[in-house]
């Protein structure tokens, strides 16, 4: 069994890169070298004063130390790591850029509609990642809460219960679905049925991320192989076949 240590250093990059950020961020905001209005999306504020590393740091900042930054920092741990380990397996850039395509969908979002607009987006972010692998794994058993198990197609929604159980907000959690679906449908549902490849990752992203973290052993060079195809569509059809 290896150490904690051993298992951080073991972790893909982009998993490891964004879980990092959320809890040293929040340290920074808990010890009170960071003003955690910083980190927040204020509209004001980037586009009268330039402050535009709010445009990111909302999608990282998980609040203080408590059960929901628990709770999102082991979405991250296990359903980003199993995204970024598994289905996005040789495929880092394509991982990233769902990531960025998440962020710059909930921006467009925050700017133009306004029942969309928050000041933090990274809960709505880490439950994009979540709705993704669920439908990448729909007929994986899993544990909600330790005690109830179903199929991981249905989990995204079992979460979102759980939210409204517990007295909380449902929009966050429902712009993660809302996004997450577009995603999977823009690069899975629609190609299959036979349309065009409407999101794909740019081949100066991919460059950039081969150069960055290729030496890690997590992204192929051959960003065309055809393996991967085959193994995206074999999830989409064991969930198209349970319905």
């Amino acid at each position: 069994m290896s150490s904690p240590g051993e298992w951080y250093a073991e972790l893909p990059p982009i998993t490891k890169l964004y879980g990092t950020t959320c809890v040293l961020l929040t340290l920074a905001t808990q010890f009170q070298l960071l003003n955690p209005y910083l980190l927040v999306l204020d509209w004001g504020a980037v586009m009268h004063k330039f402050e535009i590393w709010r445009l990111v740091s909302n999608f990282a900042f998980l609040g203080g130390f408590g059960l929901p930054f628990a709770i999102r920092l082991m979405m991250i741990a296990r359903y980003g790591l199993n995204l970024e380990k598994a289905t996005y397996e040789g495929r880092t850039a394509d991982y990233a850029f769902m990531l960025v395509f998440g962020m710059i969908t909930l921006l467009i979002g925050s700017a133009f509609i306004p029942f969309m607009r928050m000041p933090v987006y990274s809960s709505t972010l880490v439950f994009m990642l979540v709705y993704v692998w669920s439908r990448n794994n729909p007929d994986q058993s899993v544990s909600l809460m330790g005690f109830l198990k179903i199929k991981a197609f249905w989990m995204p929604w079992a979460l979102l219960a759980f939210t409204a159980l517990m007295g909380g907000s449902l929009l966050p959690d429902l712009f993660g679905i809302l996004v997450g679906h577009l995603y999977y449908f823009l690069t899975s549902i629609h190609p299959l049925a036979g349309g065009m490849d409407l999101l794909r990752t740019p081949q100066f992203f991919k460059k950039f991320i081969d150069k960055t973290y290729g030496g890690y052993g997590f992204v192929n060079p051959n960003y065309a192989a055809p393996a991967a195809q085959p193994r995206v569509f074999q999830g989409r059809g064991q969930r198209l076949g349970d319905n």
